[in-house]
């Protein structure tokens, strides 16, 4: 699927690129038809899975900057001799 042909109903949340080709991931839109309460519901879990996710990523992202840092470092004790 083309990435501007979005199906009807849903949205793109991200591009999973750890496949070739990449894919493109889509959630429902909330139902603008359904009561309210469920629409919040809806909308909170969204939130909740891509606050979750951005965690994963963000402790990912600090784990790789604490072991170059940590090469770094090492380089510079190991230079210093």
């Amino acid at each position: 699927m083309i990435l501007n042909e979005t199906p009807a109903g849903k949205y793109l949340t991200r591009i999973d690129v750890t496949k070739t080709p990449h894919i493109a991931v889509y959630e429902d839109m909330p139902n603008p038809n359904a009561p309210l309460e469920q629409q919040v519901l809806q909308l909170k879990a969204q939130l909740e899975t891509a606050r979750s996710d951005n965690l994963r990523k963000s402790l990912i992202l600090m784990n790789a900057l604490a072991e170059v840092y940590e090469k770094f470092i090492a380089l510079q004790i190991g230079g210093t001799h």
